[in-house]
């Protein structure tokens, strides 16, 4: 099996990792492709790399890896990232790794880096061992804001605490670099090899699987996020011929996670899926959070004009032409309102915040109208404002940067005064 590393020391070479591994492989991000290497090669620090075996090891069995000779890296450490900037995300891999002797939390890095994309991808190998020259395959698991997804039935989805020694695939934003800094390093949490358990959100996982392919999608629904792309909670869905890919649509494009704003009554999602083969498949809850445990979850078969429960059963259907189709399946949530613990009152008083580049834009909601409106930063800054009097403002400052939160104050011509929490992506 491959197993992706990266090395907690400030020197040492792939003979630390296993000595008589099968193959040694490093990720050259200028051609997004494999290069060979040897047990003598260094492991620079930051960097991820793959190796399979030992030769002489039992399969499956658990393998150990001593990392030793050299001091255990601490503080900042700056990674270079490679961006071909030829407007084809795919070509933006970089294979990076965790550089400490501890966990890292993947939020914290995400959030402290805002130059790569809001998702993190893990290689798992949970099939049989056949390495490719693709690495978006059927065996890759992420993680994002949203949350993760698993890899098979029953497999452990990433946690959001990345171990010792783990490498990892990003994506690169722009030419720029990754920083790995203390702040972001975890205490426990160091044993899921690819942070306490985190209070439960409104989130679903969903489940397509066939006789030899599985694929799983998570939706999540957050105060800080928005229906359209969000870099911390949307992960698109990576797709080098897995054998079956499902996924939720976000402007004709496919995410294995999406994070939509907040819960309301009703919910119509989009879902396609990708089949290489034909036969039978199957549609399933693997589990589910928050109030979707009051929710009903109808999957809506366009094509055959069928709604079926799927909390009450899972929904199989058959395939005569594998590929594409992004048009048979919505997914429809429906919860009641006072699970969702809102009425009419409570809708009336929430803004409408969206926002883009160095911009907000701030809505009163019902056709109210605000007075004014200040914009503050997490240490109570005021970095905004307007004392506009519209049912819509619109605010722009250079102070208003992305990957940031911020608290939304709107004083409305009623008197009212309504405060949110955005973060601005």
């Amino acid at each position: 099996m491959y197993t992706y590393w990266s090395s907690p020391l400030i020197n040492s070479t792939l003979a630390e990792v296993v000595q008589n591994a099968d193959n040694y492989y490093s990720f050259n991000p200028n051609t997004q492709d494999w290069d060979t290497a040897t047990s003598t090669t260094t492991m620079n620090t930051g960097v991820g790399y793959i190796t399979k075996g030992p030769t002489n090891g039992n399969f499956p069995g658990i393998y150990t890896a001593s990392f030793t000779g050299s001091n255990f890296n601490n503080g900042d450490v700056i990674v270079g990232l490679t961006f071909n900037n030829d407007a084809n995300a795919d070509n933006d891999w970089n294979l990076i790794g965790n550089p400490y002797p501890s966990a890292i939390n993947a939020d914290d890095l995400i959030v402290a880096n805002p130059n790569i994309g809001g998702t993190i991808y893990f290689w798992t190998h949970n099939t049989d061992a056949s390495f490719t020259q693709n690495f978006t395959q059927d065996d890759y698991v992420s993680w994002n804001g949203s949350g993760g997804t698993a890899g098979c039935s029953g497999c452990v989805a990433p946690t959001g605490a990345i171990a010792t020694g783990q490498g990892f695939f990003v994506q690169a934003l722009s030419t720029s670099n990754i920083t790995f800094t203390n702040a972001i390093r975890v205490t426990g949490n160091n044993t899921n090899f690819y942070r306490t358990t985190p209070q439960e959100k409104n989130k679903i996982w969903l489940n397509l699987f066939g006789e030899n392919s599985f694929s799983q999608l998570l939706i999540g629904f957050f105060d800080e996020a928005t229906d359209g792309v969000d870099r911390i909670f949307d992960g698109l869905r990576l797709d080098g011929g897995a054998k079956a890919s499902f996924y939720s649509i976000i402007d004709d494009n496919p995410y294995g996670i999406q994070g939509k704003s907040v819960l309301k009554e009703t919910e119509n999602i989009p879902l396609g899926f990708s089949i290489n083969d034909v036969g039978t498949f199957t549609v399933s809850i693997d589990h589910f959070e928050g109030v979707l445990h009051s929710s009903e979850v109808i999957l809506i078969d366009n094509e055959l004009n069928i709604q079926h429960n799927l909390k009450e059963s899972n929904y199989t259907f058959s395939i005569t032409n594998a590929g594409i189709n992004n048009q048979r399946f919505i997914l429809q949530i429906t919860t009641d309102a006072n699970a969702l613990d809102v009425n009419d009152e409570v809708f009336s008083n929430r803004l409408f915040i969206t926002g883009s580049f160095s911009e907000l834009k701030i809505k009163a909601p019902n056709g109210k109208i605000i007075n004014k409106v200040m914009v503050f930063d997490l240490l109570g800054k005021e970095v905004a404002q307007s004392k506009k009097q519209a049912n819509l403002i619109s605010l722009q400052s250079s102070s208003l940067q992305s990957n940031r939160i911020f608290i939304v104050k709107a004083i409305l011509d009623s008197g009212e005064v309504l405060i949110s929490k955005i973060y601005k992506n």
